[in-house]
């Protein structure tokens, strides 16, 4: 059969563009070989390192729970000096387990953004190359598409001839679609991985705040040790005339919170003032965020000073002098300023409701007003020996309570 200069010509560049898309694609394997070869290399180390801290922290966990179930034995015990300090000691190595966990998750989360990091390095490169292959093959299918219809038409002496072209056409436009499609799902996947990227670096930031609150923390929970044997000078009998003092303090608080609610609750019902009680995903709002976490539970079995009373309330973690918020609209029934004691703010909501903000370091707010939910009432403290601080706290956070007719109830039943 023969075959005319025309086709020959055109079978020519038929095979001149699958030759240079061949080359492409061998080109863009072998160098994607060698990167992929070396990046996977580098990520199977990371996941292994990754691996191995993993198995570090749930260890450490591990040994942090037996700590906290020590605590919890020995406060079913009788109170005495020596249980006391045994019951510190856990709790002091409890925090240093907690700072070397958070330390290990720190190195863990880097791990983590270096691995996220190797990731988008590769689709990047992948990219790139994709891109390249899109040009060739836009570039050979425009060179094809120089001739009309009737030129080609024409040209060919054969119709079979005409089709087998636009046949050929039609095969370039196909794979030129299919490497859009992986360019279009690369992009997907280099956005997913740069998001995954920025949340764990925000989560190794959050990290190291903790870490260095949970260090301040340890150092008071030392200092009070320390000054708990230095005031007892290891006497039972002192400790328990300590004791004594710091449950009277802690009735007369109690006493306090119980006949102001009373006066509070006399006043409001002559006020004709609405509250403000949320709208159905909780009563209350959160005073302080909670993302530092929460570092006593309300009747806590391991609550450090359960050896004086009951803890009525949740202890969140706050940064000295982070801005409180009124947890509803409400009546400031009572803005404490105890100098070094115990200072706090107490606000009556409708439904028989009273909050509680303890360890205030500076109070924003007059008795005998009103405030809105959110509004800044005051800022926290807890730090020991601070303003507002008073006698039982180990470091820097808010004391939040909520009462229901004057009895202390669960806050984070009412909380979202």
């Amino acid at each position: 059969m023969k075959i005319s200069p025309k086709i020959k010509i055109e079978i020519i560049l038929a095979g001149l563009i699958i030759l240079v898309a061949s080359f492409l694609v061998v080109e863009y394997s072998l160098s994607a070989e060698t990167d992929d070869s070396d990046n996977e290399r580098s990520l199977l180390e990371l996941n292994i390192e990754i691996e191995k801290k993993r198995k570090e922290i749930e260890e450490l966990q591990q040994q942090s729970k037996t700590y906290q179930d020590n605590i919890k034995s020995m406060q079913s015990q009788a109170v005495s000096l020596s249980t006391q300090i045994s019951i510190f000691e856990d709790d002091i190595s409890s925090t240093e387990t907690a700072i070397e966990i958070s330390e290990i998750e720190i190195e863990k989360l880097t791990l983590e953004i270096e691995n996220v990091r190797l990731r988008i390095k590769s689709k990047e490169a992948e990219i790139n190359v994709q891109k390249e292959r899109m040009a060739e093959l836009i570039n050979q299918i425009n060179k094809a598409d120089q001739k009309s219809y009737l030129e080609i038409t024409l040209g060919h002496d054969r119709f079979s001839d005409f089709f087998t072209h636009l046949k050929f056409l039609k095969e370039i436009e196909n794979q030129n679609k299919e490497l859009l499609d992986r360019y279009k799902q690369l992009k997907t996947d280099l956005e997913l991985q740069e998001a995954a990227d920025s949340e764990k670096k925000n989560a190794l930031d959050d990290k190291k705040i903790e870490l260095e609150q949970t260090k301040e923390e340890l150092s008071y929970q030392v200092v009070y040790k320390e000054d708990l044997l230095d005031q007892t000078r290891s006497s039972e009998e002192k400790f328990s005339e300590i004791l004594e003092d710091l449950r009277a303090e802690q009735n007369a608080i109690n006493s306090e919170l119980g006949s102001l609610e009373k006066v509070a609750r006399e006043k409001l019902e002559l006020s004709d003032r609405e509250f403000d009680l949320g709208d159905g995903t909780g009563v209350l709002s959160w005073p302080v965020s909670p993302a530092g976490g929460i570092t006593a539970y309300f009747h806590d079995p391991t609550y450090p000073f359960r050896w004086i009373f009951e803890h009525p309330a949740i202890d969140i973690r706050a940064s000295q002098g982070t801005p409180v918020a009124a947890a509803a609209d409400g009546y400031v029934v009572r803005a404490k300023d105890a100098g070094k004691g115990y200072s706090y703010i107490m606000l009556a909501h409708g439904n028989d409701m009273t909050t509680v903000y303890g360890h205030i370091s500076q109070i924003h707010v007059q008795e005998d007003s009103f405030v809105e939910r959110g509004s800044i009432i005051g800022l926290s403290g807890g730090q020991p020996g601070t303003n507002g601080a008073g006698s039982l706290t180990t470091g820097a956070h808010l004391h939040f309570e909520v009462r229901i007719n004057g009895i202390p109830v669960n806050p984070l039943n009412y909380l979202p």
